[in-house]
């Protein structure tokens, strides 16, 4: 398979027998075909080869990504969808979505494992 037929890959999985954390040692890749992959390396380094795996994709991706925001596409990052007006985030358990406009956006942070969004309100902290 080759970086051109991954269409969308997903990091980790929520654990079973801990509903509320995510387990980061697997990838799920789903091909342009709809074909869905899972990988789970079962070597001692799993989550650090998760980590190349997904820093070569998304090094890959970064070209064409920003080329699509660049001509006004809208880019989804699972719930949290990132365009020319702002952030949107599409609320749990709901069809409703949330929105931000890039004027009211104080801090824009990406970490390991989160985003954080703060509003300049600061009633609206945290959209993501």
């Amino acid at each position: 398979m080759a970086l051109d037929d991954i269409s969308s890959l997903l990091r980790g999985t929520l654990d079973p027998k801990h509903p509320h954390h995510v387990r980061h040692d697997n990838l799920t890749f789903i091909t342009d075909k709809d074909v869905v992959l899972l990988l789970e390396p079962k070597v001692q380094q799993r989550a650090e080869l998760c980590d190349a795996i997904e820093r070569t994709y998304t090094d890959y991706r970064r070209p064409g990504m920003l080329e699509l925001y660049r001509l006004g596409e809208e880019l989804e990052f699972g719930d949290l969808v990132v365009h020319q007006d702002g952030v949107s985030h599409v609320l749990a358990n709901s069809d409703k979505e949330e929105n931000l406009d890039w004027d009211d956006i104080d801090t824009f942070e990406i970490g390991e494992t989160y985003t954080r969004i703060t509003a300049k309100n600061a009633d609206r902290t945290g959209l993501v």
